[in-house]
């Protein structure tokens, strides 16, 4: 078996590279610089393809471990400027998710590492077999974890909403005092 170019793989997989990218990324050029971290780590690869995995298990495997060691990378560099001294620094609420992809990335946001790859694959449609292939686990284990975390999901997403349905518009009179 002769392996694909790596434009054609990136140009079959650009949509789940993009939503692993989006999963794990704190905004949009970090996105892009996860996409642009998987597309390098799959070129790196290709020659090593895995003959009994499918193709797009292989591409979510590189692409999760990808997106993992980024965040993991992004988190210690967060640590490190939290220890810093910087009373100094004027500080920004962070903005409320305005639109439902906003509102699900922020709840993935709250989820360990691999547990967001697991819902990640889920959302993708892929079945629980396939999942465990990309994973390491089981397909009972699969299962087991997807009831749990789309419950957690489902909280996470209905809490979001609530709170954001209550916070006051830029266009309400009652942001001015008036009635």
């Amino acid at each position: 078996m002769t392996a694909p170019s790596i434009d054609d793989l990136l140009q079959r997989h650009r949509t789940r590279i993009d939503r692993v990218a989006f999963a794990y990324a704190k905004g949009p050029a970090d996105r892009d610089e996860i996409a642009q971290a998987i597309a390098v780590q799959l070129w790196r690869a290709l020659p090593r393809l895995l003959p009994d995995l499918p193709e797009s298990s292989w591409v979510y495997r590189i692409a999760l471990n990808v997106a993992i060691a980024h965040a993991r990378s992004s988190a210690r560099r967060a640590r490190t400027l939290a220890e810093a001294d910087v009373d100094d620094l004027p500080t920004a609420a962070a903005p409320e998710p305005e639109d439902d992809l906003e509102r699900l990335r922020a709840c993935l946001d709250e989820f360990a590492e691999l547990d967001r790859a697991l819902v990640l694959l889920w959302l993708d449609g892929e079945d629980h077999a396939a999942i465990g292939r990309v994973l390491g686990l089981s397909t009972t284990n699969v299962g087991t974890r997807l009831h749990r975390l789309r419950q957690r999901l489902r909280e996470a997403y209905e809490r979001r909403a609530r709170r954001h349905d209550r916070e006051p518009r830029s266009g309400d009179p009652t942001l001015h005092g008036h009635d």
